[in-house]
């Protein structure tokens, strides 16, 4: 996960949480594989991302930042729980704006894929990924409530 306090084309400026799915919940069926940790999330508000879209409010979903970040969805499920170090800068957007912008995915830039060395992950290698995962359609976004403990 990290957080990002630059304006973004997408964001309009908003705090930007990137949420790397650690552990797909998958079926498989006829040879396809369908995520279901991305299944659910979708049917449940956020909506698939494009490059340069207009995020729409998830509602009811939740961001939780204190000891331990959490992204939670409508039913109050929590999707995603991690510690982070949390950059004041970005928290004091947060709270202003009282939103941030999520981005759920497998594939977001945020962690060395496997087999790569994590100093050849550089920020192109990162913003190459996060573009490959937008154009193969494999990211969610929303625009959630931002809560602070």
């Amino acid at each position: 996960m990290t957080r990002d306090t630059g304006e973004s084309e997408a964001g309009g400026g908003l705090p930007v949480v990137l949420v790397e799915v650690v552990n797909f919940r998958a079926l498989q069926s006829e040879g396809q594989l369908y995520p279901l940790t991305m299944a659910l999330a979708g049917k449940l508000g956020l909506a698939q991302a494009q490059a340069g879209m207009t995020p729409s409010s998830a509602v009811n979903w939740t961001f939780r930042d204190g000891p331990r970040c959490e992204l939670r969805d409508p039913t109050g499920a929590v999707l995603a729980r991690f510690r982070h170090a949390i950059d004041p800068r970005w928290q004091a957007a947060a709270r202003v704006s009282g939103t941030v912008l999520v981005l759920y995915g497998g594939a977001l830039g945020v962690r060395p894929p496997d087999g790569l060395a994590a100093a050849s992950y550089d920020d192109r290698t990162r913003n190459q990924e996060l573009h490959a995962s937008l154009a193969a359609g494999e990211v969610l976004a929303g625009v959630v409530t931002y809560l602070q403990e």
